[in-house]
């Protein structure tokens, strides 16, 4: 999720984690109602909007519950959240050609980020032995460069976690990268504004780890 405040261009990436069978549970309950309300699929951007096509004149008071429900399901499902902000303007400003032609663009290096704060998770936990499935969302302008580094680093000495596979993924079909979504859009808004609704609801006082 990207916006521009008080003339800053903000650019936050986000991730969710969670045990393969538990995020299939929480994927099928997801479609489940978004199929119930006839909602093609979940975009935190026009989630308020009246005129998202993908929502096809759902009321906001069902798209409340709805929020609410989705929220709920990742509490729920996931272990943990992660977020990176990073203000795109300062990243090009202090690293030189050299640094990012090795870690990539800004929404590159933030997922090398989210990487980190996932081996802290993993190692507070005692799991830092188990394998990663990473899938990266399609339709960023870098997200091949990113899923290139990724791959690059995965089989390195001293690889930040272990990686079983990793590949790009559309989220129209896809709750957990919608969720994802959700995750960014609000850490994006909460960041920018400081009054962001829907972060307040997934990751103030949640019952799973958010780190921004």
């Amino acid at each position: 999720s990207k916006r521009t405040w008080e003339g800053k261009t903000i650019l936050v990436v986000s991730a969710i984690l969670g045990q393969t069978s538990s995020m299939e549970k929480f994927s099928r309950r997801w479609k489940e109602d978004l199929r119930a309300e006839g909602v093609d699929f979940f975009h935190a951007k026009d989630h308020w909007n009246r005129q998202a096509k993908a929502y096809h004149g759902l009321s906001l008071t069902k798209r409340k519950a709805m929020l609410s429900g989705f929220v709920s399901y990742i509490h729920k499902y996931a272990e943990a959240g992660f977020s990176v902000c990073i203000d795109t303007d300062e990243y090009v400003r202090i690293t030189s050609q050299r640094f990012r032609s090795q870690h990539g663009s800004p929404y590159s290096f933030a997922i090398q980020i989210l990487l980190v704060l996932i081996r802290i998770n993993l190692t507070a936990r005692n799991r830092l032995h188990e394998e990663l499935t990473i899938l990266v969302e399609d339709g960023h302008p870098n997200a091949s460069q990113a899923l290139g580094i990724i791959r690059n680093g995965r089989l390195k000495k001293g690889a930040a976690v272990k990686i079983q596979s990793c590949g790009l993924g559309v989220k129209l079909d896809n709750p957990i990268l919608q969720a994802a979504d959700l995750l960014a859009y609000s850490c994006c808004e909460h960041a920018s504004t400081h009054t962001s609704s829907m972060f307040a609801k997934l990751a103030l006082n949640a019952p799973i780890p958010i780190a921004t």
